[in-house]
């Protein structure tokens, strides 16, 4: 996977994250739906590498 298309998995993630933010919502609810969206996307990262 090259720059470009990790660049665009990020965008993605980002643009899904700016349309389920709800206030009061829990930073960890968050971080999981990111996570679990970065994956759909074919995202190589792990959820363990996402804590480094």
């Amino acid at each position: 996977m090259d720059n470009r298309e990790v660049q665009l998995i990020a965008k993605q993630t980002m643009d899904f994250a700016k349309k389920v933010i709800k206030p009061g919502m829990k930073l960890t609810e968050l971080r999981k739906q990111c996570e679990d969206k970065m994956m759909e996307l074919k995202g190589i990262m792990t959820k363990m590498e996402l804590w480094l």
